[in-house]
């Protein structure tokens, strides 16, 4: 995802030309810049972009014992590897989608590992990925988050554990292949995770929150993409945009594409219709 305030274009700059293989996440609290940060909260039904949600609900979601989460939200480094300075909001965007899921979308908590800050590393997120593939069968549900960190090199986008190690589109998509269940959404808030379709397959919605940079700000205490899904999106209920009362995968990030500024959101969906959670 992010990295923290004041880095600027000049901190850029410089990291593409000290590290010309790698072009880490330079994510900036953009309030501290005096940059517009107004709430917009657009009605995606009056938005004439092209959207993901076609308006029709796919197959209901599991009995809430059959559904997963792994969440994982990383602000707090250590101090030395791949990425960049700390971040402030990303520990708080996995808080904010933990309590999605169990308040709007009834996933029991013992149904959810959140790993945030010093517990993900690459060897804990790895693990519990394996962990989820021995225990999912083929009715259950699985939700994977991540904000952090993100990057690119060999040709490829990825995400960086509290520990600075990258796990690469590659190395996620080896990881969640051979999942039982079709039933799996991702969410990615971090730089570049427009590359992260990796793990994309039928059954399957990937969001992604930007193809370059993606922005955390004071404004919002979260990242911007989060902030619009997740807070607004889905617990407020704002993407609600067929009146039905439920807000599915789709409606949430045709509400974010229409909030989010200064970032270009992608979404891999190959579910079929819509998916609620």
């Amino acid at each position: 995802m992010r990295k923290i305030v004041l880095l600027g274009l000049l901190s850029i700059l410089l990291v593409s030309i000290t590290f010309p293989t790698f072009a880490f996440s330079t994510q900036t609290d953009i309030s501290a810049k005096g940059w517009d940060t107004s709430r917009s909260l657009l009605d995606v039904r009056g938005d004439k972009r092209p959207k993901a949600a076609t308006g029709i609900n796919g197959s209901a979601p599991p009995d809430p014992k059959l559904r997963w989460a792994l969440i994982i939200g990383i602000s707090d480094y250590a101090p030395v590897g791949e990425g960049g300075p700390d971040l402030r909001y990303c520990d708080e965007d996995a808080l904010d989608v933990n309590k999605t899921l169990v308040e709007k979308y009834g996933y029991l908590v013992s149904n959810i590992i959140l790993l945030l800050d010093g517990n993900a590393t690459k060897e804990w997120i790895m693990g519990n990925i394996t962990l989820l593939k021995g225990l999912v069968k083929e009715e259950y549900e699985v939700m994977f988050s991540f904000s952090g960190h993100g990057t690119k090199g060999k040709g490829q986008s990825g995400i960086i554990a509290h520990d600075r190690a990258p796990i690469w589109n590659k190395e996620l998509a080896e990881a969640f292949a051979g999942f039982e269940t079709n039933r799996i959404c991702f969410i990615f808030d971090s730089c570049f995770s427009g590359g992260m379709d990796g793990v994309a397959a039928p059954g399957r919605v990937v969001c992604m929150a930007a193809m370059g940079l993606a922005w955390e700000s004071s404004e919002w205490e979260n990242g911007q993409f989060t902030y619009y899904f997740v807070d607004q999106g889905m617990y407020s209920g704002l993407a609600d945009a067929n009146g039905d009362g439920y807000v599915t995968v789709e409606e949430a990030f045709d509400y974010a594409v229409a909030n989010c500024k200064m970032q270009r959101p992608k979404i891999n969906d190959q579910f079929e219709n819509d998916m609620p959670l």
